[in-house]
C-alpha cells in the first residue's frame, strides 16, 4: 500500500557512545533509530569496535528485518585548514548577556581556559580559572570574589558549590583574564595562574587577502607595519597536495562551510593567494581543521584514500554499510565494489556520497554501477554540495536527485543539518521542521550527534509517521481531512 512507506533513522554516534556498557547506544536504539553511524573520520578502530560491539549485543534475539544496521562512513579526501600558531592572550571568561557558570581549581596542576566544547560528549564545559592553592582555601559556599581583569575591569563570582579540588560559581559579565589579573576574598588576594595559550586569532573582512599553503606551515595573521598597513597577507596551511597547478587565477574557494568565500588572485609552485569577497560584516574568524571546497576546480584524486582503505579493513567483520565520501565517477564505486569482493564481503552495501558537482554530472553512470551492486544507495550530502553547487541552486539539485534515484529505483539517505538546531540546543527551528518533513521522501534520514539526540530522534519520528500518511514521495494520498 502507498501509506504505508517508512523512513529509516539514522544516527551519528559519538567518540563517548560506548562508555557506560554503551547506555547511550541501548536508548538511542530504544527510542526508533534503525542505523547507527560510526565516523572514521574521528576516533580510532578500538572506539569503533566497542561501539560495534554494544550494537552486536542489542542484535542478539532480533529478527533479521528488526536488527539495527552499521553504517561505517569513509572520511575520503576532505580538504581542510591547518594548524594555527598558538601565542600569549588574555582569556575570555564569562558573558555580558548573562550569567555563566566557572570553576575555580587550586593549584599549579591545573590551568586557566575559556569555555569549551567536550570533544567525546559535544557538552559545553565551563571556563576555569586556576588559582593559588593558599587563596582556594579560603573559600566557602556563598562567598562572593572580586576579579579585577587584564584591563581593570571589576565583576563578581558567586560561589555555588564547593568540592575537594574545584569550586563552582556563576559570573555576571565577561572579564579578560591573564596574569596580570587579581582576584580577592575579603583582604586576601589571589593570582591567576596557568593560561593556556590561544590560537592567534585570523579575522578577515571584506576584500582581505589570504595565502593558503600546500605545506605544513602555522596559520598566522596578516602582518601590518607600524602605520597599520599590511606588508604579509594571512597565512593558512592545509591538508591539500599537489592540486594547485590545477587551480586556476579568479577561481572560487570556501572555508567553513561557506562562512568565508574568497577567490583566487594569484599562485605560485605551492600556495594560491585569495582575496575575500564574502565574510560577516565585523569579519569572520579562520579557525583549524575547516573544510576547503574548491567548487570551479577540477580535482582528479580517488574517493578512496589510503586511509580510507586502512579504515575499511579495520570495520569489514561488522559493518553493514560503507560510504564512499565525495565519490565522483563510476571509477570510485568500482574501487570500493573491489576492495570488498577481494575481501569476500560482497554483502556489504555501498552508499555513495554525492557532495561535488562533478558527481551531479556523472550520476548516470554512477547510479549504472551500483546498480550492479547487491546492496547500494545514494546519500545526498548536502552540506559540501550546497557549498558546491551554490545555496541558491540546492532546492532544485536535490529535488533533481532524488528524481533520479527514484528513476533507477536507488534507496536514498537525506543527510546534514536535520534538526540541527533541536540536536544542539532542543529547539527546531521552523525551517527545520519543514525540512525533516522533506526528509520523508527518502528512504533514511541521517541525524549528526549531539547532546539532545534523544529527544530530536522523538521528533523527527512523529514528524516522518505523519508525513507519510500524506504523501509517498512525492505523490500526495488525499487522506481523510479529521482537522474539520
Amino acid at each position: 500500500k502507498l501509506s504505508q512507506q517508512t523512513t529509516a533513522v539514522m544516527v551519528t554516534l559519538p567518540s563517548h557512545a560506548a562508555d557506560n556498557g554503551g547506555e547511550l547506544i541501548y536508548g538511542l536504539a530504544e527510542t526508533g533509530v534503525n542505523v547507527f553511524r560510526i565516523n572514521t573520520a574521528h576516533d580510532s578502530p578500538q572506539v569503533w569496535k566497542a561501539m560495534a560491539d554494544v550494537i552486536a549485543v542489542i542484535n542478539t534475539g532480533r529478527t533479521e528485518n528488526n536488527k539495527v544496521k552499521i553504517f561505517v562512513d569513509l572520511a575520503g579526501p576532505k580538504i581542510r585548514t591547518g594548524r594555527i600558531r598558538k601565542i600569549d592572550l588574555p582569556v575570555v571568561v564569562g558573558s555580558n548577556k548573562g550569567m555563566k557558570e566557572v570553576h575555580l581549581f587550586g593549584g599549579g596542576a591545573f590551568s586557566t581556559r575559556p569555555e569549551t566544547t567536550d570533544a567525546r560528549t559535544l557538552r559545553k564545559e565551563p571556563a576555569r580559572i586556576a588559582v593559588e592553592k593558599k587563596f582556594f582555601g579560603r573559600l566557602k559556599e556563598d562567598a562572593r570574589v572580586k576579579v579585577i581583569d587584564s584591563n581593570g575591569k571589576k565583576v563578581f563570582i558567586n560561589i555555588t558549590e564547593l568540592h575537594d579540588n574545584y569550586a563552582k560559581g556563576v559570573i555576571e559579565k565577561k572579564v579578560y583574564l591573564d596574569h596580570t589579573a587579581k582576584l580577592y576574598r575579603k583582604q586576601h588576594q589571589g593570582a591567576v595562574l596557568n593560561v593556556e595559550m590561544q590560537a592567534e586569532p585570523i579575522r578577515l573582512y571584506k576584500d582581505d587577502l589570504l595565502v593558503i599553503s600546500e605545506l605544513d606551515v602555522e596559520g598566522r595573521a596578516a602582518v601590518c607595519n607600524e602605520e597599520g598597513n599590511v606588508v604579509e597577507p594571512a597565512l593558512i596551511g592545509s591538508s591539500f597536495r599537489g592540486i594547485v597547478p590545477r587551480i586556476k587565477v579568479g577561481e572560487k574557494v570556501f572555508i567553513d562551510d561557506g562562512k568565508i568565500g574568497l577567490e583566487v588572485v594569484s599562485k605560485d609552485e605551492l600556495s594560491i593567494t585569495c582575496k575575500v569577497t564574502h565574510a560577516k560584516a565585523g569579519g569572520s574568524l579562520l579557525k583549524e581543521e575547516k573544510g576547503i571546497n574548491f567548487p570551479d576546480t577540477r580535482i582528479k584524486t580517488a574517493a578512496l584514500t589510503e586511509k580510507d582503505t586502512e579504515n575499511a579493513l579495520s570495520v569489514i567483520e561488522f559493518a553493514d554499510h560503507l560510504s564512499i565520501s565525495f565519490c565522483q565517477s563510476a571509477e570510485d564505486v568500482r574501487d570500493l565494489q573491489k576492495l570488498l569482493t577481494d575481501n569476500n564481503r560482497s554483502d556489504i552495501g555501498i552508499i555513495a556520497k554525492i557532495e561535488t558537482k562533478q558527481a551531479i554530472s556523472k550520476m548516470p553512470e554512477i547510479l549504472e554501477q551500483l546498480l550492479g551492486w547487491e546492496k547500494s544507495g545514494v546519500m545526498i550530502a548536502r552540506g559540501d554540495l550546497a557549498i558546491e553547487v551554490g545555496f541558491q541552486n540546492m532546492a532544485h539539485i536535490q529535488e533533481a536527485l532524488l528524481d533520479i534515484c527514484d528513476a533507477a529505483h536507488m534507496p536514498v539517505i537525506w543527510a546534514t543539518q536535520v534538526l540541527e538546531s533541536q540536536m544542539k540546543n532542543n529547539l527546531p527551528s521552523r525551517a527545520e521542521v519543514t525540512d525533516a518533513a522533506m526528509a520523508g521522501r527518502a528512504e533514511c534520514v541521517m541525524l549528526n550527534k549531539g547532546p539532545f539526540a534523544t529527544d530530536t530522534i522523538s521528533v523527527l519520528i512523529h514528524i516522518l509517521d505523519d508525513m507519510h500518511s500524506l504523501f509517498k514521495k512525492n505523490r500526495q494520498l488525499l487522506k481523510k481531512e479529521m482537522l474539520w
